[in-house]
């Protein structure tokens, strides 16, 4: 029996379907925890990813995205059918260190990058190509997306759509024909998805789900396992990401989340309503949303991946209660979040 999490997902505007999980290659393929994993080590963890039911992949080219490619190309191997593509492309590495980005949302630079990944995957079409966090001037003028459909009329497409951290900027591309948004979305940071909640309604008869939400345990925040007055190490982005004090008080809200763990979502105790710990708590958070179609998670290991498959795997539906949203709101709205 297929658990829930690796039951397929609709997503608007897409004829293929992620999975609920979808691993995230953004912390294992760059330097943001130090350590950029080998590719026996990816492999393994693409492998152990497939056995236990993930079926969608978050790539990036600016993360060191044509060696991702391969490697999952060669660890998956005819299994690789029956998976789903995200593509963040519109940004790339340069190796110059005047400008180690360069930006380019138009056609002419995307076709190539697209075909660069049917090549290295081995597939047919890109499931998923989302604009890697293009300025909001580029999504307003509204000339992309018209100029883009041309990569899903010839089919090397599915559909398209973007990243960013404005509600406003997701809400725009929608209205345009965009079909998904990757956005950040956890218990401590849902301003943006709830923005584009507000100004983009489900009406009768519309696939809600255009959403794949990342950060979700917010860095490993969520999960409550860093000590108090910890000092992340040098290279870390989040040493770069929050002063001291800003840790501070995120683990402080964290930590009030600590009633709901370990505990059941109803009064009959039955497994498939146990949270087992915070981390669990924030995952189905992020599933619990109605715009949200898949959460990339970002294991650096096999045994994190595990942790974190293990904590949702008996969860039945994913969603969390309306009861058990509001404890959380009302937990967080106590300790000042």
């Amino acid at each position: 029996m297929t658990p829930p999490y690796a039951a397929r997902v609709t997503l608007r505007g897409c004829s293929t379907q992620p999975t609920p999980l979808t691993l995230g290659t953004w912390g294992v393929m760059t330097d943001a925890y130090q350590d950029v994993l080998t590719d026996e080590a990816f492999q393994s963890l693409v492998v152990e990813a497939y056995r236990l039911g993930l079926r969608s992949f978050d790539l990036a080219f600016l993360w060191d995205g044509e060696r991702a490619m391969r490697l999952v190309a060669e660890a998956l191997g005819p299994d690789i059918a029956s998976c789903f593509f995200f593509l963040r492309a519109g940004r790339t590495t340069t190796g110059n260190p005047d400008k180690p980005i360069a930006v380019d949302f138009g056609l002419t630079a995307l076709r190539p990058q697209v075909e660069r990944a049917l090549e290295l995957l081995g597939v047919a079409k890109v499931d998923m190509l989302l604009l890697h966090a293009p300025p909001r001037t580029l999504v307003e003028r509204g000339e992309t997306m018209q100029g883009l459909d041309v990569l899903r009329s010839e089919g090397l497409v599915g559909a398209i759509g973007l990243s960013t951290t404005s509600g406003a900027v997701a809400l725009t591309a929608l209205e345009q024909g965009f079909a998904c948004a990757a956005m950040p979305y956890n218990a401590l940071v849902t301003h943006a998805v709830r923005e584009l909640d507000e100004g983009f309604p489900v009406v009768d008869g519309e696939e809600a789900r255009c959403v794949l939400a990342h950060s979700s345990l917010l860095h490993g925040v969520l999960a409550a396992r860093v000590p108090a007055g910890h000092q992340y190490p040098p290279g870390d982005h989040r040493r770069e990401r929050w002063t001291e004090q800003a840790l501070r008080t995120r683990l402080y809200h964290a930590r009030a989340l600590a009633p709901l763990a370990n505990r059941h979502t109803d009064d009959t105790r039955k497994v498939e309503t146990h949270v087992p710990n915070l981390a669990a708590l924030a995952l189905r958070f992020a599933l619990s949303h109605p715009r949200v179609g898949s959460v990339a998670i970002g294991p650096r290991d096999v045994k994190h991946l595990a942790l974190l498959v293990e904590g949702v795997s008996k969860a039945d539906p994913l969603s969390l209660n309306a009861a058990t949203l509001r404890e959380i709101e009302t937990l967080l709205a106590s300790a000042g979040a």
